[in-house]
């Protein structure tokens, strides 16, 4: 049997349709997907919670005043339905996100929560708004930026946003304010340029990161330095800040915009102060 050029053709045609079909139904394409499988679905005027049936559903008035809550803060309109995706095992979640994180935000579209999660959820073993907050910031940012945007977006900023707006200081092993104060005056600082973007490696400051469990750690330096910005100058000049980058191609040229000084000038400052003063934020 002789086989030609156009039969090769249609045997690839036919595995990367049957391939991106298993992603749209099963994989990492499913938050595109016009039909979801495997889920109840629990709809709302401002969400969309899918959900395995031995899950709890989610209150839509909590999940309401979540949504208004991260509008109000970022000064932002979400311009889709929230997705969220309640997974029944982390294995699961993998399968969707590729993550190993409790909660992850797909780009624009949909928030997904782990087995562990969801567990944890059930027995309050979390604080699962707050989680949930955190997701919400980057979910609102994404839908007001574009895709290319994202991509070159500072990952630092992202973090500290959500992890101030959602008041993730103290809970779940996040650092406190004054936790993050003590690790950076024993000498643990990582650079927030060394977080990177969306697809770059982690500098050096983030790989050489002593702390215990640094990643809370991290994330709550990060939180603190927007604390900083909005108590040392103003909630004004952040959301500008904040507003402005998203349709910037330069998000350090808008900071010294709208600072008057380099990021780098102020970070160095910042982290300066807190060596210097046991007094470093405002009350």
């Amino acid at each position: 049997m002789k086989i030609t050029k156009g039969k090769i053709f249609k045997v690839i045609l036919l595995l990367l349709v049957g391939f991106l079909a298993y992603q749209f139904i099963y994989g990492r394409l499913i938050m595109f997907s016009p039909i979801v499988v495997g889920f109840e679905k629990q709809k709302a005027e401002n969400s969309i919670v899918y959900y395995h049936e031995n899950n709890t559903r989610v209150d839509n008035k909590t999940l309401d005043s979540l949504i208004l809550k991260t509008e109000q803060f970022h000064k932002l309109e979400f311009n889709q339905k929230v997705r969220i995706f309640f997974c029944n095992t982390d294995k699961e979640f993998k399968r969707y996100t590729g993550s190993s994180a409790r909660m992850v935000t797909i780009f624009g579209n949909s928030i997904f929560v782990s087995g562990t999660a969801t567990e944890e959820r059930k027995t309050n073993k979390i604080s699962f708004d707050t989680y949930l907050l955190h997701e919400l910031s980057h979910l609102l940012i994404y839908q007001n930026m574009t895709f290319g945007k994202a991509m070159n977006y500072p990952q630092w900023f992202l973090e500290g946003v959500a992890v101030f707006s959602s008041n993730q200081f103290g809970k779940d092993g996040y650092l406190t304010v004054q936790g993050v104060s003590k690790e950076i005056k024993k000498g643990n600082f990582v650079q927030p340029k060394d977080w990177g973007t969306a697809f770059s490696s982690k500098g050096k400051t983030v790989k050489d990161c002593k702390v215990l469990y640094k990643y809370r750690f991290i994330y709550a330096e990060f939180g603190s330095i927007i604390k900083d910005l909005i108590d040392t100058y103003g909630q004004e000049i952040f959301l500008n800040l904040l507003h402005q980058s998203l349709k910037s191609n330069d998000f350090y040229t808008v900071f010294k915009k709208n600072y008057g000084i380099e990021f780098s000038e102020y970070i160095t400052e910042f982290e300066r102060r807190i060596k210097a003063t046991n007094n470093v934020y405002k009350k």
